[in-house]
């Protein structure tokens, strides 16, 4: 299991240790990211996708969270992909974090089968923004942050967002990762909502803001699955911490590292 420590950010929920796993695969989404990581370039995320939704109007009060818009407002959670990639974002995240087929049966009162229909719109959504960002970008000669003027910009990417247990359970487990659960029963809880997002057309999956080292294997271990393999969507995990050497969960970076390597 290779993973490859790139750096401690500052994030919206707390200190942020972010891994990205790079998987020994031959796919092109997998060769043009290791690509840009060997080149040493600066890729940029996008910002708070909810802190925009909310500064144009969207109420994000309820447990659904962002995800709730993916239903109520594609085309708000679209236009502020396009306003994060025409400012410089080389990666918009899906507005899945917090959604889930069983999230979505519950809030929607809908079947399983739209509940998974929906979920997989939210990188489509994405998608599309991104592809009209891109039109807007090579019309204007948008450069990313920090390049130079005659350096010429990649085409964005998309990544599909897979929130920890914590955020569906919507009741601030994400910031003390106690969730009471063993590896296996994580891995079935996250196991149909990765399988349906990597196969939705994003170019990689982000794993974010898992508080404790569990939930941290039972992810890593789902990548290795045949049905994830098969799709070569490359992934990156990022890690809610309570400071700068340890979890949510109280655990250290360092037992993380051991545990994953």
């Amino acid at each position: 299991m290779k993973v490859q420590l790139v750096s401690l950010v500052v994030g919206s929920l707390a200190v942020g240790c972010c891994l990205t796993r790079i998987l020994k695969r031959s796919a092109g989404k997998v060769l043009r990211l290791r690509k840009l990581l060997s080149a040493g370039k600066l890729i940029i995320l996008d910002g708070g996708l909810a802190t925009e939704l909310e500064n144009n109007g969207a109420d994000l009060s309820d447990a659904l969270w962002s995800a709730r818009l993916i239903q109520d407002d594609p085309k708000l959670i679209r236009s502020t992909h396009i306003s994060y990639y025409v400012a410089g974002a080389d990666i918009s995240i899906s507005a899945s974090y917090q959604g889930t087929i069983e999230g979505f049966v519950k809030h929607f009162g809908m079947s399983r089968e739209k509940a998974a229909a929906l979920l997989k719109s939210s990188v489509a959504i994405a998608c599309e923004g991104r592809d009209m960002a891109w039109e807007q970008i090579k019309g204007k000669g948008c450069r990313g942050i920090g390049q130079m003027p005659t350096e010429r910009r990649f085409k964005p990417m998309v990544a599909a967002s897979i929130g920890c247990y914590g955020a569906y359970l919507a009741d601030g487990s994400e910031y003390r990762g106690q969730y009471g659960l063993s590896v296996d029963e994580l891995k079935s809880f996250h196991r149909s909502r990765l399988e349906l997002l990597a196969a939705a057309g994003a170019d990689l999956i982000s794993l974010e803001t898992v508080p404790c080292v569990k939930e941290a294997i039972a992810l890593l271990e789902l990548l290795e699955e045949p049905a994830i393999q098969k799709l070569r969507v490359p992934a990156y995990l990022s890690m809610a911490c309570k400071d700068g050497v340890h979890l949510n969960s109280g655990e250290s970076v360092e037992t993380l590292m051991e545990a994953i390597k």
